[in-house]
């Protein structure tokens, strides 16, 4: 088990020739009891307005919840470990 994984990157984001925003951004994924805590750490600069560092932090509330709901789903089809799932299945003996 890995108990603490880091993500790191930086973007930046233009409009033709011209940076809107630039960001250093880190997710930090840590076990917590059966899920994962994620923290999500974005040092934005705006080169144009404070409305760029708002879409920014409303971008990562979205892709959070997008992500909660993938991962919400997954689990929803995943296979029951301990059912018969047929030939090959994880209850198979």
């Amino acid at each position: 088990m890995v108990e603490q994984q880091l993500i790191v990157y930086a973007e930046t984001v233009w409009t033709n020739e011209t940076p809107l925003s630039s960001a250093l951004v880190s997710w930090t994924l840590e076990p917590l009891g059966g899920a994962t805590q994620v923290a999500v750490t974005s040092q934005v600069t705006s080169f144009v307005r404070a409305g760029m560092i708002e879409g920014s932090r409303s971008g990562h509330r979205i892709v959070l919840a997008q992500l909660g709901r993938f991962l919400a789903d997954a689990a929803a089809d995943a296979p029951d470990p301990g059912g018969m799932e047929g030939p090959g299945g994880y209850g198979e003996r």
